[in-house]
């Protein structure tokens, strides 16, 4: 099994909101998204049962309403 510091440097560090693009991963706490664009992401939303695309600041304003969750990375498979 490869160590878990191996898998880590397919990540970069720190991507700013600003810079968003396409296959970025959002992530909370029990919770992750994938963008499908500079505006939008998909994810497995809970209260609906489904998987949805959304505008992104919506989601984080959605899921920090309904589940009082920041994002807490933002990362890009490198």
């Amino acid at each position: 099994p490869r160590d878990t510091k191996d898998q880590i440097k397919y990540f970069k560090k720190k991507i700013r909101i600003e810079k968003i693009r396409k296959n970025d991963l959002f992530f909370w706490k029990g919770h992750v998204a994938l963008t499908v664009s500079k505006k939008k992401l998909i994810h497995g939303y809970g209260p609906l049962k489904k998987v949805v695309i959304m505008p992104i600041n919506k989601t984080i304003a959605t899921i920090y309403k309904t589940a009082n969750l920041k994002v807490v990375g933002i990362r890009r498979i490198t």
